[in-house]
């Protein structure tokens, strides 16, 4: 989340977020899916790398249950994008939001 496709954007991370999508849109690919998730909570258990991982798994179910358009469960987030490229369907550009929708739609015609 939080590319800046106009480069311009204060945050560093945004604006070089921006500049990878530009520079992939760019490479002319046929078909182009561009993924932006917010935090990924992963599914299965793991050694977390450090503290903000460990505390971002402790306080995912209470926080991101509030706030479910700031994260997608790695298990989620795979689907939809195997479910992309394998269907074609979805739009270029997928932010948190139209991740969560495309799962939702997608379990729904099961």
């Amino acid at each position: 989340m939080g590319a800046d496709r106009n480069e311009k954007a204060r945050a560093i991370f945004a604006r070089e977020k921006g500049k990878a999508d530009n520079y992939l849109i760019g490479l002319g690919f046929d078909k182009l899916r561009i993924f932006r998730p917010g935090y990924i909570y992963p599914v299965e258990p793991r050694k977390e790398p450090n503290f903000s991982y460990k505390l971002m798994r402790v306080m995912y179910k209470p926080f991101f249950s509030h706030f479910k358009s700031l994260s997608v469960t790695s298990h989620r987030l795979a689907a939809v994008m195997v479910d992309a490229a394998v269907t074609g369907r979805g739009q270029e550009t997928m932010e948190n939001k139209d991740i969560m929708a495309y799962g939702r739609k997608r379990r729904a015609k099961k």
